[in-house]
């Protein structure tokens, strides 16, 4: 079997090196050249992260192989450098304010190391960069020797460095809503974490200092322009929920709106929805959300895993661009066209591609259905096909809730989850303060 580690305890441990490193007046002096040495400009900018991850690893694990990048059924000592630095490594980096040299959200998902299992592997670049290489390899060669003290105050000496070099100004993440409106109050980073008619960046709230994610469209053409405007509206009305995507701030013309930086999507935590307790905590999550939306007349028309978010260790729900709002306030008739498909394919339902504006809240417990068959077999569903897991009480629920008749789904969230409480047998619980709970 190969080494797991627990989220939440990497996390921690992190979080003291990060503390002690900063209050810490000696570190060893090779790791913290080591770390410097990394970030010069012709340094590959994965092997800073690739380092951080092998040293966090060998502070939480002695047994561990620091120079393993994916898990190995035949090796025990194995591990996946990509799942502790994606869901522990990148969002600490961001909520404390360290830099990892990087701009990338999956930095394991670049050259060599999505297609290689151990360091051993990865071919020796040439010219600089092979020496850079050298560098790592003869790193991770001492890391395997050394003991967790020592493993431990070479991670300190690796977040010190990557402190100095923050633009973060080494400040804690936290959020503050002041609607300001004023686009130069943020420092974005150039690269844009995710985009389509908008782009999402990372950015810096410079009045505060905490990490914030701004989306801005790419062009404020008038219909995105009333998109956005629907999203800061329901973002907005559903300021306090607890499962909502809080909007902190927005442009005044409705170009640009500012959220917190999210750890990750749904996407990012597929397997460990698998486990039944933790479907049922996000679904409970994201139905919560819902009805107080579908209550005032707002139908979604866009739940998928990438619109499901988490932040501080609970579900939210983001994204309400293609938001159906309450009968009588639509602005434009002609926006929402019959015939004209909305949603996105395979986890909308068949009626948005006919009448979307006469969508009701079923559409969303059809796009719930699909969600619990994503998540359940790993598999992307097909536009208008019901996607079923193979058995188990799951597939009732999925089943339940896809058919192709709204009126015969379930008729608001909250009958949905008395199916999801029957068929798997986990209790509804409140989530006003819910956080998702480590993996196994």
């Amino acid at each position: 079997m190969a080494v797991r580690f627990d989220p939440h305890i990497a996390r921690q441990t992190l979080d003291e090196a990060f503390r002690q490193a900063m209050e810490a007046t000696s570190l060893p002096e090779a790791w913290l050249h080591l770390s410097r040495s990394l970030r010069q400009e012709e340094a590959p900018r994965t092997y800073t992260p690739a380092l951080g991850t092998a040293l966090l690893a060998r502070t939480l694990d002695e047994t561990v192989d620091p120079r393993s990048i994916k898990q190995q059924t035949h090796n025990a000592r194995s591990y996946s450098a990509r799942t502790l630095c994606h869901r522990v490594l990148v969002p600490a980096s961001v909520e404390l304010g360290f830099d990892l040299h990087t701009a990338g959200r999956e930095p394991f998902n670049n050259q060599p190391f999505f297609r290689c299992d151990h360091w051993d592997e990865i071919p020796r670049p040439e010219a600089e960069k092979g020496t850079h290489f050298d560098r790592v390899d003869k790193a991770l060669r001492l890391l395997d020797r050394q003991d967790p003290q020592e493993c431990k105050l070479a991670l300190m000496a690796f977040l010190k460095v990557c402190s100095e070099h923050s633009e973060y100004d080494k400040k804690p993440n936290f959020t503050v809503r002041h609607m300001a409106g004023v686009r130069k109050n943020y420092a974005c980073v150039p690269i844009p974490i995710d985009g389509g008619q908008a782009q999402v960046f990372r950015a810096r709230d410079k009045s505060t200092g905490s990490v914030v994610a701004l989306k801005k469209l790419r062009t404020p053409l008038e219909r995105r322009v009333a998109r956005m405007r629907r999203e800061i509206e329901v973002g907005l009305f559903l300021s306090g929920h607890p499962h909502a995507m809080p909007i902190l701030d927005h442009a005044p013309d409705h170009s640009w709106f500012v959220m917190p930086y999210a750890q990750g999507t749904a996407l990012d935590y597929r397997d460990d929805l698998r486990n039944d307790d933790a479907l049922a905590l996000l679904l409970q999550s994201v139905c919560s959300v819902l009805e107080v939306a579908h209550e005032k007349g707002y139908v979604h028309r866009d739940i998928k895993p990438a619109n499901i978010l988490l932040l501080d260790g609970r579900w939210v729900v983001a994204d309400w661009g293609i938001v159906r709002r309450p009968r009588g306030m639509t602005t434009d008739p002609q926006r929402t066209r019959m015939g004209v498909a909305l949603g996105s394919a395979g986890f909308a339902a068949p009626e948005l591609e006919d009448d979307a504006h006469s969508a009701g809240p079923q559409a969303d417990i059809y796009s719930l259905g699909q969600f619990v068959g994503w998540a359940i077999t790993g598999k992307r569903p097909r536009a208008n096909i019901p996607l079923l897991p193979e058995s188990g009480a799951w597939r009732a629920v999925a089943e339940t809730a896809t058919r192709e008749d709204p009126a015969m789904r379930p008729e608001s969230v909250t009958e949905f989850l008395e199916i999801v409480t029957r068929e798997t047998q986990v209790p509804i619980r409140s989530t006003s303060g819910s956080h998702v709970p480590a993996a196994d």
